[in-house]
């Protein structure tokens, strides 16, 4: 925190709104706890910085998939006054299309955890760590229901 300008406006959220700065807070706590990798190659132009990412967590990269596009940072007086993302539309397809999925299925198995991984019920993912927690809780069933029973051979009649 001590990087951001007072009055940064970090993607839709404002610094200087208490509730905003924490709501962003908890959502980087989510990230930590569902391992959030961030991989990003940057250029700098005057306080603009814009940078390709790769960005992924513990669920995704299971699945094989990962956000990718740009995003651009403004540095004012050394520190981050405004940040801004536009995620490729091929990556955010596949990444909303599986996390719908996901939601799809934990609704009809495990409703009970429906509120917690989505406490924020227009959020597409986990928006703190006790939802991040949960998800991961149930990712290894999911994914035994996510695997297609294999077919046995047809037999010609003979």
């Amino acid at each position: 925190m001590s990087l951001l300008h007072e009055d940064a406006r970090l993607f839709w959220y404002s610094m200087a709104d208490p509730t905003e700065r924490e709501a962003w807070l908890r959502i980087m706590d989510a990230q930590e706890a569902s391992g959030w990798i961030l991989r990003e190659e940057c250029s700098a132009r005057g306080e603009w910085v814009t940078c390709a990412y790769e960005q992924s967590d513990t669920m995704l990269r299971r699945w094989g998939l990962a956000l990718t596009g740009t995003h651009e940072y403004v540095v004012r007086d050394g520190k981050l006054f405004a940040a801004d993302r536009r995620h490729d539309s091929e990556s955010e397809d596949a990444v909303y299309d599986a996390l719908r999925d996901f939601r799809e299925w934990v609704t009809e198995e495990h409703e009970d955890l429906v509120t917690i991984i989505w406490s924020d019920p227009g959020a597409v993912a986990f928006t703190d760590r006790a939802g991040a927690e949960a998800a991961l809780s149930v990712l290894d069933e999911y994914e035994q229901h996510r695997v297609e029973p294999s077919t046995p051979p047809s037999r010609a009649a003979g």
